[in-house]
């Protein structure tokens, strides 16, 4: 069975992020995302405390607010094509996320271990998080809907760990509209400068399963 096709949609709004990601990985040589479905990006809290080896993201949808008039929307002239209200935008949801980006440490250390060698978590980190925000800027829109507001460092536990972890704090506007209209397809193709007509048949249906034709709605455009 195929996943429902939503308006508002994760999967979509990160694919394209996620696959920048992992081109970046891939041209500077480096360790390839982990996740149990293979160089990915992971969603929800449930996922946090799998033992899994770094590197990885974690991504955790924490909430959001709603927003009357979308920013981006401000700047955007009116043209008063049906296009422009298609689908029609009511609101904005700005989702608000964390990314918790798993660091690994350099696999083999020296004999005493560089400096460089102790702090690699710390800079696989920072390379998670330069990937991360460069993906979200090409595929979450232009930057007035995109905010990164903090990152910090985070060490649940000092004994038993792989790696470091970087939580970083960032959110989305996106729009909440109505369902787009429907395209009618034309039967044959009407010559330039000719007129035609759109009917629509009003039906009612009845709770017995039986229905009556109330008429016929015709609309004509040029």
């Amino acid at each position: 069975m195929s996943a429902p096709n939503y308006l508002l949609s994760l999967s979509s709004l990160f694919a394209g992020v996620q696959a920048q990601v992992n081109l970046e990985r891939q041209l500077q040589g480096l360790a390839p995302l982990q996740s149990p479905n293979g160089p990915a990006f992971m969603f929800g809290q449930e996922w946090l405390r799998r033992e899994h080896a770094p590197p990885r993201i974690v991504i955790v949808p924490t909430g959001g607010t709603f927003v009357l008039r979308s920013r981006m929307s401000q700047t955007q002239a009116v043209t008063g094509k049906r296009s422009d209200i298609n689908p029609k935008v009511f609101r904005t949801w700005r989702q608000t996320f964390e990314a918790h980006l798993w660091g690994d440490p350099t696999s083999s250390l020296s004999s005493p271990p560089t400096v460089a060698e102790l702090v690699s978590g710390f800079d696989a980190c920072q390379e998670l998080q330069r990937e991360l925000m460069n993906g979200l800027r090409i595929y979450a829109g232009n930057m007035p809907n995109l905010e990164f507001e903090r990152s910090e460092y985070r060490q649940p536990t000092d004994d038993m760990r792989l790696g470091r972890l970087l939580v970083l704090h960032f959110a989305v506007e996106v729009p909440v509209s109505t369902l787009p209209a429907i395209p009618l397809s034309y039967s044959s193709v009407p010559v330039p400068g000719s007129t035609f007509q759109v009917a629509a048949t009003v039906e009612a249906v009845f709770p017995n399963g039986s229905s009556s034709v109330g008429g016929t709605i015709i609309a004509p455009f040029e």
